[in-house]
């Protein structure tokens, strides 16, 4: 373990200096909307963004598609339920803290660790992308390893209409070792001091609140993964231009 963290370690900050020069996320569009596979990546791999926008005057529109029911799974006897009701108050406390307003948060049902484009909740995601029209949308990379992520992205890009500009960002691909990276396309957003400590303290309302087993409701995440998604910067990748 402590080697395959060395490379990890090398690897993030691989990333950070191939970023150093990439061009600025710039937004021409007020209509932006962010899917995430469970309550919580769209902190880690987006908070500086959300925030941005929030203060911009035109906060995204956030997508939550599972509930992160399976987060203690072979760990404890909590139901299901328990574990979903306490991650969407998680979510809407770090999205409150990142001045999202409550009605551009929405939660799907899709099950947790078994995001699937053939499932029917898929139904209810694609009516609601349509209904919000986002001209923006954002999607885990297709490189994150984590299948949940993985799944998200292969069934977003194969519903959205042709004039919507979709971008990847990152959460899980640091961690996963990915080497390879078309930034050719890669765009940065470069974090305040005051953006940076406010998505800080979103990531910590997720992984501070315990659970009775003394693990965090959200799931014991890779100390890396945190360093890694704590970074002043958030990295995005296009991979559709309208």
């Amino acid at each position: 373990m402590k080697y395959k963290d060395y490379i990890r370690n090398i690897h993030i900050n691989w990333m950070r200096w191939h970023a150093f020069h990439l061009p600025e996320l710039k937004f021409q569009t007020s209509k932006v909307i962010i899917i995430a596979p469970h309550p919580d990546d769209e902190t880690l791999g987006l908070g500086g963004m959300i925030q941005r926008l929030s203060q911009l005057g035109f906060p995204p529109y956030v997508i939550i598609l599972s509930k992160g029911e399976r987060s203690h799974q072979d760990c404890c006897n909590l139901s299901l339920e328990n574990i979903k009701n306490k991650r969407i108050a998680l979510a809407t406390t770090a999205l409150e803290h990142l001045s999202l307003p409550e009605d551009h948060l929405f939660f799907l049902d899709f099950p947790d660790s078994a995001i699937d484009a053939t499932d029917k909740e898929m139904i209810s995601l694609q009516r609601l992308i349509n209904r919000l029209s986002p001209e923006m949308i954002f999607i885990p990379h297709r490189q994150e390893g984590w299948p949940d992520h993985v799944k998200t992205a292969e069934a977003i890009t194969k519903i959205i209409r042709d004039k919507v500009d979709i971008y990847e960002y990152i959460v899980w691909a640091r961690y996963y070792n990915v080497w390879r990276f078309n930034w050719r396309n890669a765009l940065i957003l470069r974090m305040s001091p005051e953006e940076h400590k406010t998505k800080s303290e979103a990531i910590d309302i997720y992984t501070q609140a315990l659970a009775p087993c003394g693990k965090p409701w959200s799931g014991v995440l890779p100390k890396l993964l945190i360093k890694a998604c704590t970074w002043n910067c958030e990295l995005f990748f296009r991979i559709q231009k309208h």
